[in-house]
């Protein structure tokens, strides 16, 4: 069941990592593969799960952070 949550997310954030490329907001050289796969990594419930209830981090802070992580990680600049 697990794998199969994780199959869907990824298939969700494989077509918002397309679009972005498709509007070539993507840094250079990063695929939309690999974009998905960062957007994966970094928005998973996982991440939340550990940085809210284990690090006792406010939701808005975490969603603050992991914005600022994906426009780091993958937006170009221009």
């Amino acid at each position: 069941m697990l794998a199969e949550h994780d199959r869907l997310r990824l298939t969700t954030q494989s077509r918002l990592a397309r679009g972005l490329g498709r509007r070539k907001q993507l840094k250079p050289g990063l695929s939309a593969g690999e974009a998905a796969d960062i957007i994966w990594t970094l928005a998973s419930e996982r991440t939340y799960l550990a940085l809210v209830h284990k690090r006792e981090w406010e939701p808005e802070k975490y969603e603050r952070w992991v914005t600022e992580q994906l426009v780091a990680a993958l937006l170009s600049r221009s």
